[in-house]
């Protein structure tokens, strides 16, 4: 019934509308000076045509927001829907963004031109190996002017408590500035050549049970001490990663000497 008389009433609107329009079209050709002729009744007859679009589009809004406020209810269920929606979509994305940079922030942190890598590599993480002779291969190429190796391989970190965790090794040559730690807030980087350094992130300090700067632990059965600690070096798997010089990392995973995970590769400027 409330339907009926929306549409009853929008048609007596629209015929009263027409009504007028048509009377002052009229009223616009008898009051019209007879030396204007026909191009004064051309422009009245333009007029005429565009009075009712000018009329109906308010009676269009007008019926638009009876429709919406007509069931309160429902209305503001929809709104609530609506802004639901956007938050849960802003979240999302802001989730992606933060994934996107906590899977390619070593990737980021380093400035290698190319990464040369284990075929089938998946992650950053993955523990697959690559032979010291690939990199001298690689050095044989025109255009290359370092190969630089890195490991990267999981270990167990041993707690104060007696049991272990999974870390992940990180080693590189701390005099190159191909993957170092960053955003360090406690001691020093030249301090991992100290023996039995590493560092870690302030981030995971509950789960290495550690204290902070000069703890003790165990990585393999072998000694690691604590000497530089950083802020907001994450990995995507929550593993917490450890740096260490390369062949402090390839004793505390059992690599051979001879091993790496990745070539990181500086090319000659125009090459």
């Amino acid at each position: 019934m409330y339907w009926q008389e929306i549409v009853a009433s929008f048609a007596r609107q629209l015929r009263d509308q027409l009504r007028r329009a048509r009377i002052l079209a009229g009223n616009a050709r008898s009051s019209a000076p007879s030396f204007v002729g026909a191009r004064y009744s051309q422009l009245a007859a333009e007029q005429t045509r565009k009075l009712p679009s000018h009329f109906i589009v308010p009676l269009i809004v007008k019926l638009a927001a009876k429709n919406l406020f007509h069931d309160r209810l429902r209305f503001i269920a929809t709104i609530i829907g609506i802004v639901f929606s956007m938050v849960l979509v802003t979240v999302q994305m802001g989730l992606f963004l933060s994934f996107e940079r906590m899977v390619t922030t070593m990737i980021d942190h380093t400035p290698a031109d190319l990464w040369i890598a284990p075929v089938g590599t998946k992650c950053f993480e993955d523990p697959s190996l690559l032979d010291e002779r690939e990199r001298f291969r690689a050095m044989s190429i025109k255009g290359v002017t370092d190969v630089v190796p890195i490991l990267v391989s999981f270990a167990q970190w041993r707690l104060p408590s007696g049991g272990t965790t999974p870390v992940v090794v990180i080693g590189s040559d701390m005099r190159n500035t191909e993957l170092r730690p960053w955003n360090i807030v406690q001691g020093d980087l030249s301090a991992l050549s100290i023996p039995d350094a590493v560092a870690i992130d302030h981030s995971y300090f509950e789960r290495l049970g550690s204290r902070g700067l000069g703890d003790i632990a165990e990585i393999h059965d072998r000694r690691a001490q604590v000497q530089v600690v950083t802020k907001g070096i994450r990995s995507f798997t929550t593993t917490p990663y450890v740096f260490t010089p390369l062949d402090r990392a390839r004793a505390y995973t059992g690599t051979p000497p001879n091993k790496s995970t990745y070539f990181l590769v500086r090319l000659a400027v125009g090459s």
